[in-house]
């Protein structure tokens, strides 16, 4: 990481939107009701990179998503959080294939 004047290209990444949903359900009590027990998280967002001095963008904006399934454990916000970031760095990955396909 450098600072902008020093750097060979500028990412610019925005989130758009993030969602949870459930994906299975258990029971505890004989199939008579059902829980979710395992969700899926998608982070939705749009990306450009741009090469200073160029009047075209390397990668024009361009839309991604990353996403990771997760399980409720004994306290439900610590598998949410790692899910989260399993999701983020399944976004982050799609964001330097398509930068480096494109360089």
């Amino acid at each position: 990481m450098k600072q902008k004047d020093e750097a060979d290209c500028i990412l610019y990444c925005r989130i758009i939107s993030t969602d949870n949903a459930s994906i299975r359900y258990d029971s505890d009590d004989d199939d008579e009701t059902y829980i979710p027990s395992e969700f899926r998280i998608t982070v939705n967002a749009e990306f450009t990179v741009i090469i200073p001095g160029r009047s075209e963008p390397l990668v024009a904006k361009r839309s991604v998503s990353g996403s990771a399934n997760y399980q409720y454990n004994a306290d439900p916000s610590v598998g949410k959080y790692y899910g989260m970031r399993q999701a983020c760095y399944n976004l982050a990955r799609q964001i330097v294939e398509y930068t480096t396909e494109a360089w």
